[in-house]
């Protein structure tokens, strides 16, 4: 393993937008046979969205659907002028406080961010 604190490890998740998150993770367990490995939604306290991640080896799909239509209005904009699709990559580093200092420090723009 490289020192090197912005060194890329790989691809932690791809989220999708999708209308229907249930539906699609249905579809993506009997079509490409990925397995549950967590939900959030309404039965977790999450009032706004459902999100169902699947996947198998290092493959994660988290398939995101708001609950309606005011409910979570990014996701629905997404989809009215999209339909389904790639919302966000999560990309896995060394370091990741390293990494986004760095980014910065060249003039990148920050964004909301998950995990660090």
């Amino acid at each position: 393993m490289s020192s090197d604190p912005l060194e890329f490890l790989g691809i932690d998740y791809v989220e999708f937008y999708v209308a229907n998150a249930r539906q699609a993770a249905h579809f993506y367990r009997t079509a490409l046979g990925l397995v549950p490995i967590a939900y959030s939604g309404l039965e977790t306290g999450v009032r706004d969205r459902a999100s169902w991640l699947v996947g198998r080896g290092q493959v994660q799909f988290l398939l995101t659907s708001s609950l309606a239509p005011d409910a979570a209005p990014e996701i629905s904009r997404h989809i009215a002028a999209h339909g389904d699709g790639v919302h966000d990559i999560a990309l896995r580093v060394h370091d990741a406080r390293a990494h986004s200092t760095k980014r910065l420090a060249a003039a990148a723009k920050p964004c909301k961010n998950r995990r660090i």
